[in-house]
């Protein structure tokens, strides 16, 4: 009799107790055209009646599944999954998973988006930047600068141009990004200026970014070289 009471009691009187909710995703990085599966862990609550709402830009996003309760411990966990497209994840937008408990009058919000969930895991992109051709100063007067930078993550990356400063990047023009076998990517972005700008040695800088800092800004600069001078006016 004692044991039943126990466990009479051990049922009745568990303090109600709001949900932990924690927001992952899988894959989260380096993964182009994959679909992105956001995982909501809601855990520990009590008691069992939960509601989960899935927002993408602050809007209710209905394309979510959820499992069923599991109950551990006297306490309660499930979890709520959203699959999202790898154009939508490349958007940069926030994606929230609202948890509403009843039981404790609690509200939880958790928020991802690609920019936090791939905070510090994208490695620095390499730059190269190329000085123009002598062929193409001697038969067009103009000096055609390429800016080729190789790395993950390039899609919503931004590549300025400048020259002495100034920006230069409304001149330029910037393809698409390229994807390569082995899940990087390519950026290549030319600039053409007169050769009289370039013959002045003014410098020229070319900058990969991006708009919520995955990766650092990368840069690297170039100008005609006194040796070329000389070269020209020997006829090289």
């Amino acid at each position: 009799a004692p044991r039943c009471y126990s466990s009479f009691l051990s049922e009745v009187w568990v303090v109600p107790s709001p949900p932990t909710v924690t927001l992952s995703s899988s894959p989260a990085c380096h993964h182009p055209g994959i679909n992105v599966t956001l995982i909501c862990t809601v855990s520990n609550y009590y008691p069992e009646g939960i509601h989960v709402t899935w927002l993408a830009g602050g809007k209710a996003h209905k394309d979510s599944q959820s499992g069923q309760p599991q109950k551990k411990g006297g306490q309660f966990h499930i979890n709520s999954t959203l699959s999202v497209s790898p154009q939508e994840w490349d958007k940069l937008g926030q994606f929230t998973c609202q948890v509403n408990h009843p039981g404790t009058n609690s509200t939880e919000n958790r928020t991802i988006s690609k920019c936090t969930a791939c905070q510090g895991s994208t490695p620095q992109p390499s730059l190269y930047l190329l000085k123009p051709l002598l062929q193409e100063l001697f038969n067009e007067g103009q000096a055609h600068l390429t800016c080729l930078v190789v790395g993950y993550e390039l899609d919503q990356a931004n590549i300025i141009w400048e020259v002495d400063g100034v920006d230069y990047t409304k001149n330029a023009t910037t393809e698409k990004t390229k994807e390569h076998s082995n899940l990087t990517q390519s950026l290549q972005s030319r600039l053409v200026i007169p050769q009289a700008t370039w013959d002045s040695r003014k410098e020229v800088l070319c900058r990969v970014t991006h708009p919520c800092s995955l990766f650092q800004m990368e840069k690297k600069t170039v100008q005609k070289s006194k040796g070329e001078e000389i070269a020209r006016g020997l006829g090289c």
